[in-house]
């Protein structure tokens, strides 16, 4: 397949599948694998295609992008500190310990 394409950046600001990399019970399907095998698909360029993911839950979803694929991983909570900071939120809430663990 011929493309005619210099270069593709895939931004990602939200992984909706951030947690779902495992399978815990029978006939669910492991949706992080399948957006990995999706962005990994993606057609080749005359360089490596970028995948720019934002505030990935689990960090080891990076390592089921295959392919012609880099994925990079970008944060925007500094934009959230600053925007806290300026507007005296004095409350923040993390949906758990891990990422409230991995945010302080």
């Amino acid at each position: 397949l011929e493309s005619f394409i210099e270069s593709l950046t895939v931004v990602l600001p939200f992984s909706p599948v951030g947690t779902m990399e495992r399978v815990v019970r029978e006939g669910t399907v492991a949706t992080a694998s399948t957006y990995a095998y999706m962005f990994s698909s993606l057609p080749s360029c005359s360089r490596t295609t970028r995948l720019m993911i934002y505030d990935l839950h689990t960090l080891q979803n990076r390592f089921f992008i295959k392919s012609s694929t880099i994925a990079s991983l970008h944060t925007a909570i500094p934009l959230l500190t600053q925007r806290i900071t300026n507007t005296g939120v004095c409350t923040v809430a993390f949906p758990d310990d891990g990422a409230a663990k991995r945010f302080k």
